[in-house]
């Protein structure tokens, strides 16, 4: 695998919006922060996760996607390409149990491979896992799910919440 990589930050910003503790929930991927050349590469670009309004009084979690789409083109224009990885980082809360911050304030979230939001997305570390493609069709796009979740009946002061991630694709 190439040591090849390109970062794309993901800023997540969260704010409370009512009384009723309501919070408007986004998270921005800019687009194509990575490029192919004539010698093989891959492109990326990124769409926002989106979780409207979350209660804090509410029992069920805010659940919410955005996507990762790539694509990778061989070394010469030609063959084949091997092992894509898609890493995710901490984000400011230098664990992937992530949070965005509001102040002295905390908003637990986190992003996952699976609909069902049991792998965490991370780097394969501290029990998370990556996106990993041996052998993706060259020049073809590929789109990935992000699936977020803000955690159910979190107590948090009206305010702006935030969290900034990068995306890290190797091949």
């Amino acid at each position: 695998m190439s040591m090849r990589t390109g970062v794309v930050l993901l800023g997540a910003a969260i704010v409370l919006a009512s009384s009723r503790h309501a919070v408007t929930a986004a998270a921005q991927f800019p687009r194509g922060l990575l490029a192919a050349s004539q010698d093989g590469g891959c492109v990326i670009e990124t769409r926002p996760v989106t979780f409207g309004n979350y209660d804090t009084a509410n029992p069920v979690p805010l659940d919410s996607q955005g996507q990762i789409i790539f694509t990778c083109s061989p070394v010469g224009g030609s063959g084949s390409i091997k092992n894509v990885r898609i890493n995710i980082s901490r984000g400011q809360a230098g664990s992937y149990d992530r949070s965005m911050a509001g102040g002295s304030a905390r908003l637990r979230y986190n992003l996952y491979l699976d609909s069902t939001r049991q792998q965490i997305w991370g780097d394969g570390t501290s029990g998370t896992d990556y996106y990993f493609d041996p052998h993706p069709s060259p020049n073809t796009p590929y789109t990935l799910p992000i699936y977020g979740r803000i955690l159910a009946l979190q107590a948090v002061p009206l305010g702006s919440y935030a969290d900034s991630l990068q995306i890290e694709l190797l091949f």
